[in-house]
């Protein structure tokens, strides 16, 4: 027989589990609580999750892939932008007029243009060289020297910091490539300060972008890698460009609405370091460009003829759906809602002095 505990050692002892149970059980039921909101739990969770990826976006990464027959570049000056030219002609402005040297090309009047053939020839784009390709069926590539680099005098191309095998190639020189040589021509790669792809079609104009698609990579949170959250084509006849942007909390500091980096349309003096790279190479009636931006916060212009510009930036729908993580969250909601409804969670009454639940 178990000896009686004193009141002392009944005071001191610690009661057993079956009796901590209850005591715990007894304490749930004073707070009156009859359902655990496991559901309610998991949709906060997911909506928590969306507005988190709709208030804090990623930084985007555009990827375009066009057909066109005009391409505008600014370079940076890395090493990136180094051409290699199989063969060409190049048609240096002469300021003084006089006659071609060598030979004559009908794309170089002569009274403007000395005119010199080119072989195997490579070179570097100094920074903030700007430069406009077109192709046409009659000429071929044909590239027009805008401005050849920094701290450039239009009236001394002598000077030019541009040099191709010894030529001094100023604003308005031409490099011409003819349209068989271009179909077998090494690809040229570029990293560009400002990159516009394509020229609104006017009266005359050639050099409109036929076709593309493009793709939109992004940081999801939580996730260092990018993946893909949106893509598209383009339509023929768009023109377009790229425009950094600040998020909404910058917006906040600076009590500003909308603040680029560009004006618009885009201004290559105010653009980043590295707004785009990529390379050009041959196509069958024009210039294939692909291209990548950096991971920033930028967005996509695209102008038509006729029509206000339009911005493709990610749309928080995009981002959810492309989002793996959060598409495995709403099904393990879903199961859960099916697997564990309220009622399967409720909490049952103490039992009555008959025995039977009321």
């Amino acid at each position: 027989m178990t000896p009686a505990l004193s009141d002392r050692e009944a005071a001191t002892s610690v009661p057993p589990l079956g009796a901590r149970l209850a005591l715990s059980w007894n304490w749930l039921q004073r707070l009156r609580i009859r359902t655990v909101p496991i559901g309610l739990v998991c949709l906060l969770t997911l909506l928590l999750t969306l507005i988190g990826s709709y208030v804090w976006p990623g930084k985007q990464s555009y990827v375009v892939d066009v057909e066109t027959r005009a391409v505008e570049f600014v370079f940076d000056g890395s090493e990136f932008s180094t051409w290699y030219l199989k063969a060409a002609v190049i048609c240096v402005r002469s300021r003084s007029g006089g006659k071609a040297r060598g030979l004559r090309h009908p794309a170089c009047a002569p009274q403007a243009f000395q005119v010199y053939p080119l072989k195997a020839a490579e070179f570097r784009w100094p920074k903030e060289a700007r430069i406009l390709a077109r192709w046409s069926s009659s000429e071929g590539v044909a590239i027009e020297v805008l401005a050849p680099g920094e701290a450039i005098d239009a009236l001394t191309p002598a000077n030019s910091p541009l040099q191709i095998e010894g030529l001094p190639v100023g604003s308005g020189s031409r490099i011409l490539i003819d349209a068989e040589t271009w179909q077998d021509h090494p690809v040229l790669p570029f990293s560009a300060k400002s990159l516009t792809l394509g020229r609104l079609p006017t009266t005359g104009e050639e050099g409109v972008l036929r076709s593309g698609r493009y793709q939109i990579r992004e940081t999801l949170p939580g996730r260092s890698s990018a993946v893909t959250v949106e893509d598209g084509q383009f339509y023929p006849g768009d023109r377009i460009n790229f425009e950094r942007t600040t998020t909404w909390l910058e917006r906040i500091k600076t009590w500003s609405k909308e603040k680029t980096a560009c004006v618009k349309p885009c201004d290559p003096a105010k653009a980043e370091e590295n707004e785009a790279s990529g390379f050009v190479a041959p196509a069958r009636h024009g210039l294939t460009v692909v291209a990548y931006t950096p991971l920033e916060h930028r967005r996509m212009r695209v102008d038509r003829p006729g029509a206000d510009p339009s911005f493709v930036e990610v749309r928080w729908t995009s981002r959810a759906i492309r989002d793996p993580l959060l598409v495995a969250l709403t099904a393990l909601t879903g199961a859960f809602g099916l697997a564990f409804p309220s009622r399967a969670l409720r909490l049952r009454r103490p039992r009555s002095a008959g025995g039977l639940n009321k």
